[in-house]
């Protein structure tokens, strides 16, 4: 398996290398199968819409998002503008948001699409550079690119603003009005520091470089941030209302309920409104990273990194509750990272075999 396996309209979808695209039932049966003749790097699903982006990273190697009824797995349409590489960047309410993308990275000369989810209809498209992250909120679109990041209307693609970046870190996310990613710090012994912008104007609102911050989770108006520590910060102004001394790997699985999952070599659950530490959790065999996944009653689902020949070979679970830890799962080969539903947890092994754990 190649792409992450997603789990939605209670469907499991999975694809391989040789092409192979799937769907499972809740039961474990196949529902559907298609063949798309090439690599499956990446699947979204969306309002009843399956798109996966197949190709090889080769030069000159052609990408095409395929869009397939989630529960038939019918065609309903391809996309393919370019003869070279393609992002799906995000989708929801109807639109896909796709950019191109190639070897000579720069901060421009990329596209970025917004496509009807019905038909693959370009509704807008708009000039961006290489492609990193995308949020989408409900009046607008906002990417993150090489050098650049960068402010559209969702509805009809025009430009608010664009900004010049350094080194633009995986840390986009837009928090009541604020857009907020990390960039290189001229800071004193600091190589990242965290910029609020305003989301309609692109005006500077603060910026935080107290600390490295390499990664960021948002919701329900709460901003958290990690790095060289982990803390929560108010999204109008940068400030810190709380700080842990401790590194913080965060995903977006890591903000759930009350509880924020900060991971590295060890993992700490912490008290979303105050950041009181619950307990801390350390892998056997110890890892260079571990991260939330997921949880689901009452089993935290942590997906795990090493330095190692075999980078990606272990996943965990953890009680909620207590810290204790459950099981540890290796096979010997390298695997996907977990996608988590209702009642398990699924990852794709590099020997071609699905596992869905407990």
């Amino acid at each position: 398996m190649t792409a992450k396996p997603v789990v939605s309209e209670e469907r499991l979808f999975a694809g391989s290398e040789a092409g192979a695209l799937r769907a499972y039932a809740p039961s474990g049966d196949l529902a559907w199968q298609r063949d798309l003749s090439s690599q499956v790097r990446d699947l979204t699903v969306a309002d009843g819409t399956l798109l996966a982006l197949v190709g090889t990273d080769e030069l000159w190697s052609s990408h095409t998002v395929h869009a397939l009824d989630a529960a038939s797995g019918r065609e309903r349409w391809t996309f393919s503008p370019t003869d070279w590489w393609l992002e799906v960047m995000a989708a929801s309410d109807g639109t896909a948001y796709v950019a191109t993308a190639d070897d000579s990275i720069s901060g421009s000369g990329e596209t970025l699409y917004a496509l009807a989810l019905d038909g693959g209809d370009v509704e807008w498209s708009t000039e961006v550079g290489d492609p990193r992250e995308a949020v989408v909120t409900d009046d607008g679109v906002f990417v993150s690119a090489h050098g650049r990041v960068h402010g559209f209307d969702r509805a009809d693609g025009r430009k608010r603003w664009d900004r010049s970046a350094e080194e633009v870190y995986s840390t986009l996310a837009v928090v009541d009005g604020t857009v907020v990613y990390a960039d290189q710090s001229e800071a004193d012994g600091v190589y990242s520091e965290l910029l609020g912008l305003d989301a309609a104007s692109g005006e500077e609102r603060w910026r935080f470089d107290s600390w490295a911050v390499t990664a960021t989770v948002a919701g329900d108006g709460d901003l958290f941030a990690g790095g060289a520590r982990t803390a929560r910060l108010d999204p109008a102004d940068g400030s810190a209302r709380w700080t842990v001394e401790k590194p913080g790997l965060l995903t977006d699985a890591s903000l759930i309920g009350s509880r924020l999952y900060a991971g590295g070599d060890e993992l700490h659950a912490l008290a979303r409104d105050g950041g009181e530490r619950a307990w801390t959790w350390a892998p056997d065999p110890p890892q260079g990273g571990v991260s939330a996944a997921g949880v689901v009653d009452g089993t935290l689902y942590l997906d795990a990194y090493h330095d190692a020949e075999i980078r990606d070979q272990y996943k965990f679970a953890v009680d909620t509750a207590t810290g204790d830890g459950r099981w540890t799962f290796e096979t010997g080969t390298e695997l996907t990272g977990l996608a988590v539903d209702t009642d398990l947890a699924v990852a794709g092994g590099q020997d071609g075999v699905l596992y869905a754990l407990r």
